[in-house]
């Protein structure tokens, strides 16, 4: 007789994990500007590192209508960026700053300027008022007065920075994915030739 094969195939149960993933932490930005010539444009930096950038396309055009700080209603031109970074870029202890990349001044002509206001900067859901941030040239802090209770950035040289605090900023989300499932997977089994018996 010929050597039949045996074939059979099994299932095993495997689970699908639902271990929870951080999600990346978010930074958000409450801006206004000054026009001239253009909208500013700024840097968000993590630890002098680039990690975002925007333009302020509601700046009050200081041409047509002047100066932020003159008008009625001045934080009826703020704009909110909002900016995700990596988990594994984040630093918990880093320093966050915003500098404004395209400075434009019209000294003929005052009040013609293009300028950056900082109203807020949040991360991971904790909020650094404009009050409570610095402004540094380097490393030197400068004094200035606030406009409408914004911090203003004239300067390239100048950035606002929001410092973390003791702790270090806030942890990030964490994504809750669904529990672990079991699920049947099947499995070949390998073949083996049958030796027949001698009679």
């Amino acid at each position: 007789m010929g050597n039949p094969k045996l074939c059979s195939v099994g299932f095993t149960a495997a689970l699908l994990s639902g271990a929870p993933a951080l999600a990346d932490a978010t930074i958000k930005l409450s801006l206004a500007g000054e026009a001239f010539d253009g909208p500013p444009k700024f840097e968000l930096r993590l630890d002098g590192k680039v990690i975002g950038s925007g333009v302020l396309d509601k700046a009050i055009d200081t041409g047509e209508t002047g100066r932020l700080f003159a008008n009625a209603k001045p934080r009826s031109y703020l704009q909110e960026f909002e900016f995700a970074v990596p988990e594994s870029q984040f630093r918990k202890d880093g320093e966050i700053s915003v500098i404004l990349t395209n400075d434009k001044y019209l000294d003929e002509e005052v009040g013609r300027d293009r300028n950056l206001f900082v109203d807020a900067i949040t991360v991971n859901g904790l909020e650094i008022v404009a009050a409570d941030l610095k402004l540094l040239n380097g490393d030197k802090l400068q004094l200035l007065d606030y406009q409408a209770g914004l911090m203003p950035i004239y300067e390239s040289t100048n950035m606002a920075v929001a410092v973390p605090p003791a702790t270090g900023w806030p942890a990030e989300q964490v994504i809750d994915l669904p529990e672990a499932t079991p699920v049947a997977l099947p499995v070949k089994l390998t073949p083996k030739p049958v030796v027949p018996i001698a009679r």
